[in-house]
């Protein structure tokens, strides 16, 4: 079972928003519009810090549906899957601002 079949779909998206707000604040990611030209793009590897059980793969998929521009996800793991450190656990790619 994964988030939204638990909680329903109008939840998860109404909490991913409001944590975004949240983080984003009326401006955006103000160092992100300070430093990256828009259009750049990039990709990034989200790696193991330590051993561990994944959890939360529906939330970061959305927030990068969510986040202006978006990004998309590709995990190489399910929520519940044990990882070691160091392990690359997902890629990221899309605009370099919306990864950020």
């Amino acid at each position: 079972m994964n988030l939204s079949d638990s909680t329903g779909k109008d939840w998860l998206n109404r909490h991913v928003k409001e944590a975004l707000a949240e983080d984003l604040e009326q401006y955006g990611d103000i160092t992100s519009l300070a430093l990256i030209p828009e259009g750049v793009n990039g990709s990034a590897e989200l790696i193991a810090k330590q051993d561990g059980t994944i959890a939360g793969i529906e939330w970061a998929a959305h927030c990068g549906q969510l986040v202006d521009p978006p990004v998309s996800w590709d995990f190489s793991v399910n929520d519940g899957d044990q990882v070691q450190k160091g392990q690359i656990v997902a890629n990221v790619e899309g605009p370099l601002a919306g990864i950020l």
